[in-house]
Protein backbone atom coordinates (compact mmCIF):
# COMPACT_ATOMS: atom_id res chain seq x y z
CA UNK A 1 0.00 0.00 0.00
CA UNK A 2 1.55 3.66 -0.70
CA UNK A 3 2.33 6.35 1.73
CA UNK A 4 -0.93 7.85 0.12
CA UNK A 5 -3.23 4.97 0.89
CA UNK A 6 -1.68 4.29 4.57
CA UNK A 7 -2.70 7.72 5.25
CA UNK A 8 -6.42 7.70 4.60
CA UNK A 9 -6.75 4.16 6.07
CA UNK A 10 -5.38 5.79 9.18
CA UNK A 11 -7.80 8.85 9.09
CA UNK A 12 -10.87 6.36 8.08
CA UNK A 13 -9.65 4.02 11.13
CA UNK A 14 -9.81 7.24 12.89
CA UNK A 15 -13.18 8.98 11.63
CA UNK A 16 -14.56 5.32 12.53
CA UNK A 17 -13.52 5.15 16.45
CA UNK A 18 -14.84 8.67 17.43
CA UNK A 19 -18.19 7.67 15.53
CA UNK A 20 -18.79 4.68 17.23
CA UNK A 21 -17.64 6.71 20.57
CA UNK A 22 -14.90 4.42 21.44
CA UNK A 23 -13.25 6.15 24.07
CA UNK A 24 -10.08 3.72 24.84
CA UNK A 25 -7.91 6.77 24.24
CA UNK A 26 -4.63 4.57 24.72
CA UNK A 27 -5.63 2.19 21.98
CA UNK A 28 -6.83 4.46 19.24
CA UNK A 29 -3.01 6.00 20.18
CA UNK A 30 -1.41 2.96 19.74
CA UNK A 31 -3.72 2.17 16.30
CA UNK A 32 -3.48 5.57 14.91
CA UNK A 33 -0.26 6.96 16.65
CA UNK A 34 1.99 4.24 15.83
CA UNK A 35 1.09 3.73 12.30
CA UNK A 36 1.05 7.22 11.51
CA UNK A 37 4.52 8.07 12.98
CA UNK A 38 5.32 5.40 10.41
CA UNK A 39 3.94 6.89 7.84
CA UNK A 40 5.08 10.28 7.94
CA UNK A 41 8.72 8.97 7.52
CA UNK A 42 7.49 8.47 4.10
CA UNK A 43 5.90 11.63 2.92
CA UNK A 44 7.28 15.23 2.08
CA UNK A 45 5.89 17.00 4.98
CA UNK A 46 7.87 19.70 6.28
CA UNK A 47 6.65 19.01 9.70
CA UNK A 48 5.96 16.18 12.11
CA UNK A 49 4.10 16.92 15.89
CA UNK A 50 5.30 14.22 18.10
CA UNK A 51 2.26 14.53 19.99
CA UNK A 52 -1.06 16.40 19.40
CA UNK A 53 -4.09 15.86 21.18
CA UNK A 54 -7.18 17.10 19.32
CA UNK A 55 -10.13 17.47 22.14
CA UNK A 56 -13.82 17.28 20.82
CA UNK A 57 -16.78 18.49 21.84
CA UNK A 58 -19.12 16.88 19.60
CA UNK A 59 -18.24 13.36 20.38
CA UNK A 60 -19.69 12.90 24.24
CA UNK A 61 -17.47 9.57 24.61
CA UNK A 62 -14.59 10.77 22.98
CA UNK A 63 -12.19 13.55 24.99
CA UNK A 64 -8.68 13.21 23.40
CA UNK A 65 -7.21 11.34 20.01
CA UNK A 66 -3.51 11.54 20.47
CA UNK A 67 -1.89 11.52 16.72
CA UNK A 68 1.25 10.76 16.02
CA UNK A 69 0.83 11.63 11.99
CA UNK A 70 2.08 14.45 9.91
CA UNK A 71 0.66 18.41 10.31
CA UNK A 72 -1.47 17.51 6.88
CA UNK A 73 -3.27 14.25 8.49
CA UNK A 74 -4.07 16.25 11.58
CA UNK A 75 -6.05 19.49 9.27
CA UNK A 76 -7.46 16.54 7.07
CA UNK A 77 -8.60 15.02 10.11
CA UNK A 78 -9.94 18.07 11.39
CA UNK A 79 -12.51 19.00 8.41
CA UNK A 80 -14.46 16.40 9.53
CA UNK A 81 -14.87 17.15 12.67
CA UNK A 82 -14.81 21.32 12.79
CA UNK A 83 -15.29 22.16 16.60
CA UNK A 84 -12.39 22.14 17.99
CA UNK A 85 -11.45 23.02 22.16
CA UNK A 86 -8.29 22.17 23.17
CA UNK A 87 -5.20 22.00 21.11
CA UNK A 88 -1.79 20.80 22.96
CA UNK A 89 1.39 19.79 21.30
CA UNK A 90 4.20 18.54 23.68
CA UNK A 91 7.82 17.72 22.72
CA UNK A 92 8.03 18.45 19.70
CA UNK A 93 10.23 20.65 17.63
CA UNK A 94 7.14 22.88 16.37
CA UNK A 95 9.78 25.77 16.43
CA UNK A 96 7.42 27.66 14.42
CA UNK A 97 3.60 28.09 15.86
CA UNK A 98 2.67 29.66 12.58
CA UNK A 99 2.96 26.16 11.30
CA UNK A 100 -0.66 25.72 12.83
CA UNK A 101 -2.25 28.23 11.27
CA UNK A 102 -3.96 26.06 9.01
CA UNK A 103 -5.11 23.61 11.16
CA UNK A 104 -7.10 27.25 12.32
CA UNK A 105 -8.13 27.85 9.05
CA UNK A 106 -10.27 24.28 9.29
CA UNK A 107 -11.88 24.41 12.58
CA UNK A 108 -14.25 26.98 14.47
CA UNK A 109 -11.71 29.09 16.19
CA UNK A 110 -14.34 30.46 18.20
CA UNK A 111 -14.34 27.48 20.13
CA UNK A 112 -10.67 27.19 21.25
CA UNK A 113 -10.46 27.89 25.20
CA UNK A 114 -6.66 26.12 25.71
CA UNK A 115 -3.62 26.45 23.58
CA UNK A 116 -0.76 24.53 25.05
CA UNK A 117 2.53 24.98 23.40
CA UNK A 118 5.07 22.92 25.67
CA UNK A 119 8.37 22.43 25.28
CA UNK A 120 7.73 22.77 21.08
CA UNK A 121 10.97 24.58 20.89
CA UNK A 122 9.47 27.95 20.55
CA UNK A 123 11.77 31.17 20.63
CA UNK A 124 9.47 33.51 19.93
CA UNK A 125 5.71 34.31 21.42
CA UNK A 126 2.96 32.57 19.54
CA UNK A 127 1.57 36.04 18.32
CA UNK A 128 0.05 35.67 14.85
CA UNK A 129 -1.52 32.45 16.37
CA UNK A 130 -2.67 33.49 19.78
CA UNK A 131 -4.20 36.83 18.10
CA UNK A 132 -6.97 34.52 16.49
CA UNK A 133 -8.44 33.20 19.30
CA UNK A 134 -10.94 34.98 20.78
CA UNK A 135 -12.29 33.06 23.83
CA UNK A 136 -9.30 31.65 24.77
CA UNK A 137 -9.10 30.96 29.02
CA UNK A 138 -5.60 29.22 29.59
CA UNK A 139 -2.19 29.69 27.53
CA UNK A 140 0.47 27.48 28.26
CA UNK A 141 3.79 28.46 26.69
CA UNK A 142 5.98 26.68 29.02
CA UNK A 143 9.51 24.83 28.68
CA UNK A 144 10.32 26.81 25.61
CA UNK A 145 13.28 29.64 24.42
CA UNK A 146 10.73 32.43 24.06
CA UNK A 147 13.15 35.62 25.34
CA UNK A 148 10.70 38.51 25.02
CA UNK A 149 6.61 39.01 25.64
CA UNK A 150 5.49 41.62 22.87
CA UNK A 151 5.47 45.09 24.22
CA UNK A 152 1.85 45.43 23.52
CA UNK A 153 0.78 41.53 24.71
CA UNK A 154 -2.82 43.42 24.94
CA UNK A 155 -3.65 43.87 21.76
CA UNK A 156 -1.73 40.25 20.72
CA UNK A 157 -3.47 38.23 23.50
CA UNK A 158 -7.59 39.55 22.36
CA UNK A 159 -9.41 37.40 24.34
CA UNK A 160 -11.41 39.23 27.40
CA UNK A 161 -11.30 35.59 29.04
CA UNK A 162 -7.80 34.47 29.66
CA UNK A 163 -7.26 33.71 33.25
CA UNK A 164 -4.04 31.69 32.87
CA UNK A 165 -0.84 32.48 31.26
CA UNK A 166 2.04 29.88 31.97
CA UNK A 167 5.57 31.26 30.83
CA UNK A 168 7.25 29.27 32.88
CA UNK A 169 10.75 28.07 32.33
CA UNK A 170 11.84 30.23 29.27
CA UNK A 171 14.14 33.06 28.35
CA UNK A 172 12.77 36.16 29.66
CA UNK A 173 14.46 38.66 31.10
CA UNK A 174 12.06 41.30 31.79
CA UNK A 175 8.33 41.75 31.92
CA UNK A 176 6.28 44.52 29.69
CA UNK A 177 3.99 46.93 31.56
CA UNK A 178 0.70 46.16 29.55
CA UNK A 179 0.46 42.80 31.21
CA UNK A 180 -1.40 44.66 33.96
CA UNK A 181 -3.70 45.40 31.08
CA UNK A 182 -4.65 41.41 31.39
CA UNK A 183 -4.64 41.27 34.98
CA UNK A 184 -7.50 44.67 34.66
CA UNK A 185 -9.46 42.32 32.11
CA UNK A 186 -9.44 39.07 34.34
CA UNK A 187 -6.32 37.55 34.20
CA UNK A 188 -5.66 35.41 37.58
CA UNK A 189 -2.60 33.51 37.04
CA UNK A 190 0.57 34.11 35.75
CA UNK A 191 3.48 31.85 35.96
CA UNK A 192 6.82 33.34 35.29
CA UNK A 193 8.63 30.89 37.37
CA UNK A 194 12.26 29.52 35.81
CA UNK A 195 13.52 32.55 33.72
CA UNK A 196 15.85 34.67 34.00
CA UNK A 197 14.25 38.15 35.22
CA UNK A 198 15.92 41.04 37.35
CA UNK A 199 13.36 42.53 39.79
CA UNK A 200 14.36 46.12 38.95
CA UNK A 201 13.39 44.76 35.61
CA UNK A 202 9.75 44.55 36.27
CA UNK A 203 7.47 47.27 36.02
CA UNK A 204 5.78 49.36 38.52
CA UNK A 205 2.14 48.51 37.22
CA UNK A 206 2.62 45.02 37.45
CA UNK A 207 3.67 45.31 41.16
CA UNK A 208 0.03 45.79 42.37
CA UNK A 209 -0.64 42.26 40.65
CA UNK A 210 2.23 40.43 42.68
CA UNK A 211 -0.33 38.43 44.45
CA UNK A 212 -1.49 36.18 40.77
CA UNK A 213 2.16 36.01 39.91
CA UNK A 214 3.88 32.56 40.44
CA UNK A 215 7.74 33.98 40.49
CA UNK A 216 10.59 32.14 41.13
CA UNK A 217 12.27 34.76 38.54
CA UNK A 218 15.72 33.09 38.13
CA UNK A 219 16.01 29.58 36.70
CA UNK A 220 17.78 27.69 39.01
CA UNK A 221 19.84 25.79 37.37
CA UNK A 222 21.67 29.10 35.86
CA UNK A 223 24.22 30.87 38.38
CA UNK A 224 23.41 35.23 39.39
CA UNK A 225 26.21 37.01 40.03
CA UNK A 226 25.39 38.52 43.78
CA UNK A 227 28.31 40.96 43.95
CA UNK A 228 31.42 41.34 41.86
CA UNK A 229 32.75 38.24 40.43
CA UNK A 230 30.86 36.04 43.43
CA UNK A 231 28.31 33.64 41.31
CA UNK A 232 25.47 31.76 43.43
CA UNK A 233 24.33 28.58 41.59
CA UNK A 234 23.24 25.17 41.71
CA UNK A 235 25.16 21.69 40.75
CA UNK A 236 23.97 22.30 37.23
CA UNK A 237 26.35 25.62 36.95
CA UNK A 238 28.98 23.49 38.49
CA UNK A 239 29.08 21.18 35.67
CA UNK A 240 28.60 23.82 32.71
CA UNK A 241 31.73 24.09 31.24
CA UNK A 242 30.76 26.98 28.86
CA UNK A 243 29.41 28.86 31.87
CA UNK A 244 32.56 28.45 33.80
CA UNK A 245 34.46 29.56 31.02
CA UNK A 246 32.28 32.58 30.31
CA UNK A 247 32.31 33.86 33.56
CA UNK A 248 36.02 33.49 33.88
CA UNK A 249 35.03 30.83 36.87
CA UNK A 250 39.16 29.67 38.62
CA UNK A 251 37.58 28.87 42.29
CA UNK A 252 34.40 26.91 43.07
CA UNK A 253 33.07 26.53 46.72
CA UNK A 254 30.85 24.00 47.34
CA UNK A 255 28.93 23.15 49.83
CA UNK A 256 27.21 19.09 49.66
CA UNK A 257 29.25 15.78 49.34
CA UNK A 258 29.96 15.76 45.81
CA UNK A 259 33.16 15.15 44.14
CA UNK A 260 34.74 18.02 42.26
CA UNK A 261 33.63 17.35 38.45
CA UNK A 262 36.37 19.53 37.24
CA UNK A 263 39.67 19.07 39.97
CA UNK A 264 42.21 19.63 37.41
CA UNK A 265 40.96 22.64 36.07
CA UNK A 266 39.68 24.98 39.18
CA UNK A 267 40.17 25.50 42.44
CA UNK A 268 38.08 24.00 44.82
CA UNK A 269 37.19 24.57 48.23
CA UNK A 270 34.28 21.56 49.35
CA UNK A 271 32.14 22.29 52.92
CA UNK A 272 30.66 18.83 53.36
CA UNK A 273 27.43 19.31 54.75
CA UNK A 274 23.72 18.10 54.69
CA UNK A 275 20.88 20.77 54.04
CA UNK A 276 19.25 20.11 57.54
CA UNK A 277 18.51 22.62 60.34
CA UNK A 278 20.48 20.90 62.70
CA UNK A 279 23.98 20.63 60.44
CA UNK A 280 26.02 23.86 61.45
CA UNK A 281 27.34 26.02 58.77
CA UNK A 282 28.74 29.18 61.25
CA UNK A 283 31.85 26.68 61.73
CA UNK A 284 32.91 27.10 58.49
CA UNK A 285 32.49 30.74 57.63
CA UNK A 286 35.71 32.13 58.46
CA UNK A 287 37.34 29.54 55.77
CA UNK A 288 34.77 30.07 53.37
CA UNK A 289 35.37 34.14 53.71
CA UNK A 290 39.45 33.57 53.38
CA UNK A 291 38.51 31.17 50.03
CA UNK A 292 36.53 34.24 48.72
CA UNK A 293 38.66 36.64 49.82
CA UNK A 294 41.63 34.88 48.27
CA UNK A 295 40.11 35.26 44.69
CA UNK A 296 38.99 39.08 45.24
CA UNK A 297 42.59 39.60 45.86
CA UNK A 298 43.61 38.29 42.77
CA UNK A 299 43.09 40.79 39.29
CA UNK A 300 41.32 38.40 37.60
CA UNK A 301 39.37 35.63 38.57
CA UNK A 302 35.92 34.69 39.90
CA UNK A 303 34.01 31.85 42.43
CA UNK A 304 31.14 29.89 41.58
CA UNK A 305 29.02 29.03 45.15
CA UNK A 306 27.05 26.19 45.16
CA UNK A 307 25.16 23.35 46.86
CA UNK A 308 22.72 20.90 45.00
CA UNK A 309 19.92 23.51 44.15
CA UNK A 310 21.55 26.59 45.20
CA UNK A 311 18.83 27.68 47.28
CA UNK A 312 20.09 26.51 50.84
CA UNK A 313 23.26 25.96 51.52
CA UNK A 314 25.17 27.95 49.28
CA UNK A 315 22.69 30.55 49.48
CA UNK A 316 23.41 31.07 53.73
CA UNK A 317 27.16 30.85 53.04
CA UNK A 318 26.54 33.80 50.49
CA UNK A 319 24.18 35.29 53.04
CA UNK A 320 26.50 35.32 55.69
CA UNK A 321 29.58 36.63 53.74
CA UNK A 322 27.23 39.82 52.14
CA UNK A 323 26.40 40.46 56.10
CA UNK A 324 30.45 40.22 57.02
CA UNK A 325 31.80 42.12 53.82
CA UNK A 326 28.95 45.03 53.48
CA UNK A 327 28.46 45.45 57.39
CA UNK A 328 24.84 44.82 57.00
CA UNK A 329 22.16 43.03 59.48
CA UNK A 330 21.19 39.90 58.21
CA UNK A 331 17.82 40.95 56.41
CA UNK A 332 19.86 43.24 54.39
CA UNK A 333 22.04 40.91 53.43
CA UNK A 334 18.93 38.54 52.39
CA UNK A 335 17.41 41.14 50.11
CA UNK A 336 20.19 42.03 48.74
CA UNK A 337 21.12 37.99 47.48
CA UNK A 338 17.42 37.42 46.90
CA UNK A 339 17.11 40.22 44.56
CA UNK A 340 19.70 38.19 42.12
CA UNK A 341 18.57 34.90 42.86
CA UNK A 342 15.21 34.69 44.15
CA UNK A 343 14.80 30.97 44.35
CA UNK A 344 16.85 31.49 47.29
CA UNK A 345 15.44 29.24 50.62
CA UNK A 346 17.84 28.45 53.75
CA UNK A 347 16.35 25.72 56.13
CA UNK A 348 14.80 27.30 58.97
CA UNK A 349 17.80 25.82 60.96
CA UNK A 350 20.30 27.93 58.87
CA UNK A 351 17.81 31.08 59.52
CA UNK A 352 18.48 30.90 62.85
CA UNK A 353 22.44 30.85 62.27
CA UNK A 354 22.37 33.54 60.08
CA UNK A 355 20.37 35.72 62.16
CA UNK A 356 22.26 34.73 65.34
CA UNK A 357 25.81 35.91 63.12
CA UNK A 358 24.72 38.75 62.94
CA UNK A 359 23.10 39.30 66.44
CA UNK A 360 26.80 38.85 67.52
CA UNK A 361 28.38 41.44 65.08
CA UNK A 362 29.52 38.50 63.52
CA UNK A 363 32.65 38.10 65.58
CA UNK A 364 32.87 35.83 68.16
CA UNK A 365 34.51 37.95 70.96
CA UNK A 366 33.91 41.27 72.09
CA UNK A 367 31.33 43.48 73.65
CA UNK A 368 28.37 42.81 71.34
CA UNK A 369 29.11 38.83 70.89
CA UNK A 370 28.98 39.24 75.09
CA UNK A 371 26.26 41.33 75.56
CA UNK A 372 24.13 38.97 73.48
CA UNK A 373 25.25 35.83 75.60
CA UNK A 374 23.75 37.51 78.60
CA UNK A 375 20.92 39.41 76.61
CA UNK A 376 19.89 35.76 75.70
CA UNK A 377 20.47 34.25 79.58
CA UNK A 378 17.92 36.79 80.98
CA UNK A 379 15.38 36.58 78.10
CA UNK A 380 15.28 32.87 78.64
CA UNK A 381 14.85 32.78 82.83
CA UNK A 382 11.20 32.87 82.16
CA UNK A 383 10.07 30.34 80.42
CA UNK A 384 12.98 27.89 82.06
CA UNK A 385 14.51 27.33 78.66
CA UNK A 386 18.10 28.28 77.87
CA UNK A 387 19.52 28.12 74.04
CA UNK A 388 22.99 28.91 73.43
CA UNK A 389 24.37 26.72 70.52
CA UNK A 390 26.32 27.97 67.70
CA UNK A 391 28.44 30.46 70.24
CA UNK A 392 31.84 28.67 70.37
CA UNK A 393 31.29 28.67 73.95
CA UNK A 394 34.69 27.31 76.12
CA UNK A 395 33.34 27.72 79.72
CA UNK A 396 29.66 28.17 80.18
CA UNK A 397 29.07 31.50 81.67
CA UNK A 398 28.49 31.88 84.93
CA UNK A 399 25.26 33.65 84.75
CA UNK A 400 23.54 30.24 83.59
CA UNK A 401 24.59 28.79 87.53
CA UNK A 402 22.04 31.48 88.58
CA UNK A 403 18.80 30.30 87.83
CA UNK A 404 17.30 26.40 87.32
CA UNK A 405 16.29 25.20 83.78
CA UNK A 406 14.81 23.10 82.85
CA UNK A 407 15.85 23.00 79.23
CA UNK A 408 19.37 23.60 78.04
CA UNK A 409 20.78 23.82 74.59
CA UNK A 410 24.85 24.03 75.04
CA UNK A 411 25.30 22.10 71.81
CA UNK A 412 27.81 23.36 68.93
CA UNK A 413 30.28 24.88 71.01
CA UNK A 414 34.07 24.31 72.36
CA UNK A 415 33.03 23.37 76.06
CA UNK A 416 35.25 20.91 77.33
CA UNK A 417 33.96 21.37 81.12
CA UNK A 418 30.76 21.18 81.89
CA UNK A 419 31.10 21.16 86.44
CA UNK A 420 29.41 24.67 86.35
CA UNK A 421 25.80 22.57 85.84
CA UNK A 422 26.39 20.95 89.19
CA UNK A 423 24.44 24.36 90.62
CA UNK A 424 21.61 24.33 88.23
CA UNK A 425 20.64 21.24 87.29
CA UNK A 426 18.36 19.50 89.76
CA UNK A 427 15.55 20.47 87.84
CA UNK A 428 16.77 20.10 84.47
CA UNK A 429 14.77 17.40 82.54
CA UNK A 430 16.53 18.22 78.94
CA UNK A 431 20.16 19.07 78.64
CA UNK A 432 22.00 19.03 74.73
CA UNK A 433 25.70 19.12 74.44
CA UNK A 434 26.43 17.28 71.45
CA UNK A 435 28.92 18.78 69.34
CA UNK A 436 31.57 20.03 72.19
CA UNK A 437 34.92 18.96 73.11
CA UNK A 438 34.05 16.86 76.06
CA UNK A 439 36.54 13.74 76.71
CA UNK A 440 34.10 12.46 80.31
CA UNK A 441 31.39 13.23 82.23
CA UNK A 442 32.38 14.55 85.72
CA UNK A 443 30.98 12.70 88.58
CA UNK A 444 29.59 15.68 90.48
CA UNK A 445 27.49 16.51 87.71
CA UNK A 446 26.08 13.83 86.80
CA UNK A 447 24.41 12.73 90.43
CA UNK A 448 22.50 15.70 90.09
CA UNK A 449 20.82 14.83 87.21
CA UNK A 450 18.11 12.83 89.17
CA UNK A 451 15.17 14.36 87.04
CA UNK A 452 16.81 14.32 83.40
CA UNK A 453 14.77 12.91 81.04
CA UNK A 454 16.92 13.54 77.75
CA UNK A 455 20.46 13.59 77.20
CA UNK A 456 22.39 14.14 74.28
CA UNK A 457 26.24 14.13 74.39
CA UNK A 458 26.64 12.76 70.48
CA UNK A 459 29.79 14.31 68.96
CA UNK A 460 32.35 14.47 71.80
CA UNK A 461 34.99 12.61 72.57
CA UNK A 462 34.10 11.15 75.34
CA UNK A 463 35.63 7.32 76.00
CA UNK A 464 33.76 6.01 78.78
CA UNK A 465 30.64 6.36 80.46
CA UNK A 466 30.42 6.58 84.39
CA UNK A 467 30.00 3.36 85.96
CA UNK A 468 27.03 4.77 88.76
CA UNK A 469 25.97 7.06 85.41
CA UNK A 470 22.93 5.01 84.86
CA UNK A 471 22.10 4.70 88.76
CA UNK A 472 22.34 8.79 88.75
CA UNK A 473 19.87 9.45 85.83
CA UNK A 474 16.93 7.05 86.65
CA UNK A 475 14.45 8.77 84.86
CA UNK A 476 16.50 8.72 81.71
CA UNK A 477 14.43 8.22 78.53
CA UNK A 478 16.37 9.33 75.56
CA UNK A 479 19.99 9.18 75.65
CA UNK A 480 22.63 9.93 72.39
CA UNK A 481 25.77 8.80 72.66
CA UNK A 482 26.87 8.64 69.74
CA UNK A 483 30.33 9.75 67.58
CA UNK A 484 32.21 9.16 70.51
CA UNK A 485 35.02 6.83 71.63
CA UNK A 486 33.08 4.51 74.25
CA UNK A 487 34.36 1.13 74.39
CA UNK A 488 31.51 -0.17 76.41
CA UNK A 489 28.47 0.35 78.47
CA UNK A 490 28.17 -0.47 82.15
CA UNK A 491 26.80 -3.65 83.54
CA UNK A 492 24.58 -1.28 85.77
CA UNK A 493 22.86 -0.24 82.79
CA UNK A 494 19.80 -2.91 83.22
CA UNK A 495 19.67 -2.92 86.91
CA UNK A 496 18.87 1.30 86.75
CA UNK A 497 17.46 2.34 83.12
CA UNK A 498 13.93 0.49 82.90
CA UNK A 499 12.80 4.08 81.47
CA UNK A 500 15.04 4.12 78.69
CA UNK A 501 12.97 3.97 75.55
CA UNK A 502 15.65 5.42 73.31
CA UNK A 503 19.39 4.86 73.14
CA UNK A 504 21.66 5.64 70.67
CA UNK A 505 25.54 4.49 70.93
CA UNK A 506 26.57 3.99 67.20
CA UNK A 507 29.63 5.60 65.78
CA UNK A 508 31.72 4.45 69.16
CA UNK A 509 34.26 1.18 69.77
CA UNK A 510 31.89 -1.11 71.16
CA UNK A 511 32.95 -4.69 71.11
CA UNK A 512 30.20 -6.48 73.43
CA UNK A 513 27.33 -5.86 75.47
CA UNK A 514 26.26 -6.59 79.20
CA UNK A 515 24.16 -8.90 79.65
CA UNK A 516 21.74 -6.91 81.05
CA UNK A 517 20.71 -5.34 77.85
CA UNK A 518 17.75 -7.33 78.19
CA UNK A 519 15.99 -5.68 81.14
CA UNK A 520 15.38 -2.81 79.07
CA UNK A 521 11.85 -3.44 78.70
CA UNK A 522 11.03 0.19 77.96
CA UNK A 523 13.14 0.21 74.81
CA UNK A 524 11.47 1.22 71.75
CA UNK A 525 15.10 2.10 69.54
CA UNK A 526 18.62 0.86 70.33
CA UNK A 527 20.89 2.48 67.51
CA UNK A 528 24.29 0.09 67.38
CA UNK A 529 25.64 1.32 63.74
CA UNK A 530 29.51 1.40 62.95
CA UNK A 531 30.98 0.04 66.44
CA UNK A 532 33.69 -2.93 66.55
CA UNK A 533 31.44 -5.95 66.89
CA UNK A 534 32.58 -8.83 65.04
CA UNK A 535 29.26 -10.37 65.18
CA UNK A 536 25.73 -9.54 65.93
CA UNK A 537 25.67 -9.29 70.11
CA UNK A 538 23.82 -12.06 71.20
CA UNK A 539 21.94 -10.17 73.85
CA UNK A 540 20.29 -8.79 70.93
CA UNK A 541 18.12 -11.83 70.10
CA UNK A 542 17.17 -12.08 73.42
CA UNK A 543 16.08 -8.33 73.90
CA UNK A 544 14.10 -9.06 70.61
CA UNK A 545 12.37 -12.20 71.57
CA UNK A 546 11.33 -10.10 75.10
CA UNK A 547 10.30 -7.02 73.55
CA UNK A 548 6.69 -6.66 72.62
CA UNK A 549 5.95 -7.30 69.08
CA UNK A 550 7.20 -4.68 66.54
CA UNK A 551 7.83 -2.04 69.57
CA UNK A 552 11.15 -2.33 69.67
CA UNK A 553 13.76 -1.03 66.58
CA UNK A 554 17.54 -2.40 66.87
CA UNK A 555 19.60 -0.69 64.12
CA UNK A 556 22.80 -2.87 63.65
CA UNK A 557 25.30 -2.64 61.41
CA UNK A 558 28.98 -2.64 61.43
CA UNK A 559 30.70 -0.56 58.97
CA UNK A 560 33.39 2.43 58.71
CA UNK A 561 33.23 5.54 59.83
CA UNK A 562 32.86 7.95 56.80
CA UNK A 563 34.65 11.59 56.90
CA UNK A 564 32.46 14.44 57.11
CA UNK A 565 34.78 17.16 57.12
CA UNK A 566 35.63 20.17 54.65
CA UNK A 567 38.53 19.81 52.42
CA UNK A 568 40.48 22.12 49.91
CA UNK A 569 41.22 20.99 46.28
CA UNK A 570 44.05 22.49 43.99
CA UNK A 571 44.13 21.72 40.04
Amino acid sequence: MGSASKEKDITSRAEKMIREGNGNTARISQQVGQEGNRTSSNTNNTLTLIKVKLYMSKSPNMKAIPIQTTLDNSIHLMRKFRTLEQIVVRNSMLSDANLLLPLLDSVQCSQIVQLHLVAADLSQFPSQLVSRLGELTYLNLSNNAIAEIPDHIDQVIVSRKLTSLDLSCNRLTTLPGSLSILFDRGLQNLDVQENFIELDQIHDSLKQHSQGIRKKWHNQHVAQQVIDRVYLGSIHAAKNRQFLSEKEITHILSVNHMNPPYPNEFKYKVVREYDQPTSNLLQHLEDCFSFIDSVLEQPRGSVLIHCAAGQSRSATIIIAYVMYKMRVSFDEAYQIVFHKRCCIAPNQGFLNQLRLFSNIGMQYSGETYQSHIDKTIVDSVGCSNLNLQYYRLQEIPSSVCIHQWKNINLSYNNLANIETLVSCSTELLDLNLAHNLLTHLPDNVITCFHKLQTLDISFNSIREIPIDFFQCTPSLKHFNASHNQIGNIPEEIGEWSDHIEVLDMSFNHLTSLPSSTTSLLALRMFILKNNCFVQEPSVLHELRRSAKQDQLSIQFLATSQTNTEDSTINP
